[in-house]
């Protein structure tokens, strides 16, 4: 029986996701006193100017799905 996937749901409140995939995994990441990194963050996305993304929790959503894949294409990862 195939399941639907549920609607991820984000916020940007200190970077915290919560990620509905279909087999009913759910992921959360949470990220305190990081005042550096999203200052890098913030400067990434104002120069990216082809960005879709607008909030700083789906950016680092997508920079670290775009990381782990480069990772699996150098085969350093499965």
């Amino acid at each position: 029986m195939e399941q639907t996937a549920r609607p991820e749901e984000r916020s940007c409140s200190g970077l915290t996701s919560s990620t509905h995939h279909t087999r009913g995994i759910v992921m959360s990441i949470n990220l305190t006193n990081i005042s550096q990194l999203e200052a890098k963050i913030d400067k990434a996305m104002k120069q990216m100017k082809s960005l879709t993304t607008t909030t700083k929790a789906d950016f680092v959503i997508e920079s670290v799905d775009y990381y782990l894949n480069e990772l699996k294409k150098k085969k350093l990862i499965s």
